[in-house]
């Protein structure tokens, strides 16, 4: 089997162990539920609900939104460093100037 289709079956699992641990039928099995894909799959049954996609798509957003995090806090450094520059110029600035008087 393919490692994408592989990955499907295990966002498949957690995606339906995520939503149904709060439920009246969880899965606590989880390796005999993942057995019970696989042998559905072998007897050529498509056993796999849209669960796995809505994980994937949770998996693209979580990724982006650290992306994003990840770039602001860049450029807070950033800024940061060139604020703290500007400061101990006008410092020295005021410094240099003080001492003229």
């Amino acid at each position: 089997m393919p490692p994408e289709e592989q990955q499907n079956l295990l966002d498949e699992l957690g995606e339906q162990i995520r939503q149904r641990k709060d439920t009246s039928n969880p899965i606590r099995n989880p390796l005999g539920y993942l057995n019970w894909i696989c042998q559905q799959l072998e007897q050529g049954k498509q056993p796999l609900s849209s669960a796995h996609l809505n994980r994937q798509e949770r998996r693209r957003r979580e990724a982006a939104q650290q992306e994003q995090e990840q770039l602001y806090a860049q450029k807070a450094e950033e800024e940061l460093a060139r604020l703290s520059e500007e400061l101990t110029r006008k410092r020295k600035t005021a410094t240099s100037g003080a001492g003229n008087e």
